[in-house]
């Protein structure tokens, strides 16, 4: 007992826990496994690791990192697999994901869906984004890949008269309590960057926006973006299906709810980016 609390060792029951989840990847995906070389030392490395003499902690911690890399590497062979349904002459996959999901580069399986066509709503006067995410082979990587918007016109034939807005998302490093000890964690939106490349085995979300005015007709536009990149010396595009629907009324052009959002800008920041911040505010009709 120490200050009234029981310490109690579990270290048995978490090992027995990640060697059923090591089974299952087996017995779940066994082809899959002996298909591709590359998951299958990682699988037997692990093995080797339960079997091995090493303290309960450290078998603990090592059997932890190679499972989340497994898995991690096998979900995205299965993106990958699925993308080539939908685009069979790309050498990498194209997937999406809601504007409120965090895709990392790597480790943390991706909330991506996989689809023919994507879709958005919003009103006039109205910004709505979403994420365009480019997955990298796990074993080459993807360079110089850029997205950029085509022609998008509505069922009526009528041209967009709005503005779409593609920028790779950008990532910032935080410290873990775990292994690898520190994440890339997606924040800033590049949009200062017309391409980018992409390591083998990660992923790289594309922050796409779209913007209405408050006179855009209602109505159901469709049209592509354009995905090119350079794989293995040689350039590859595609066109990338989108959808969007325009509901038939605006958002008001002034607001009058205050939003819990503070610049922080009055004492670290030059005059120039005070008026940058300011003018980011007004543009998204943000009341701090």
């Amino acid at each position: 007992y120490l200050d009234n609390i029981k310490l109690v060792d579990t270290s048995e029951e978490i090992l027995t826990e990640l060697v059923e989840r090591w089974k299952d990847i087996c017995e779940s995906n066994s082809q899959s496994l002996k298909n591709t070389p590359d998951l299958f030392d990682n699988w037997k490395k692990i093995g080797n690791i339960i079997d091995s003499d090493l303290e309960s902690w450290r078998k603990i911690q090592l059997v932890e990192e190679h499972l989340g890399i497994l898995e991690f590497k096998y979900t995205l062979n299965m993106l990958l697999a699925e993308s080539k349904k939908v685009y069979p002459n790309l050498p990498f996959g194209i997937a999406w994901a809601d504007s409120m999901v965090k895709i990392f580069p790597k480790v943390e399986i991706p909330d991506v869906e996989i689809t023919e066509k994507f879709k958005l709503e919003l009103a006039k006067n109205e910004y709505e984004s979403c994420q365009l995410v480019i997955i990298a082979p796990t074993t080459k990587e993807v360079n110089s890949v850029s997205i950029k918007p085509d022609k998008f016109v509505s069922e009526n034939g009528v041209a967009f008269d709005g503005e779409i807005l593609v920028a790779p998302v950008g990532f910032v490093k935080k410290k873990e309590n775990k292994y690898p000890f520190f994440k890339w964690y997606p924040d800033p939106i590049l949009s200062f960057l017309d391409k980018t490349d992409i390591l083998p085995g990660e992923v790289q979300p594309f922050w796409v926006t779209v913007k209405t005015n408050d006179k855009t007709p209602a109505g159901s536009y469709m049209g592509n973006f354009i995905v090119e990149a350079t794989f293995e010396g040689k350039v590859v595009k595609s066109l990338v299906p989108f959808e969007f629907q325009v509901w038939n009324f605006a958002v008001p052009k002034e607001r009058h709810l205050p939003t819990a959002v503070g610049t922080g800008v009055y004492d670290v920041c030059s005059e120039t980016m005070r008026d940058r911040i300011y003018d980011l505010l007004v543009e998204y009709r943000i009341n701090p």
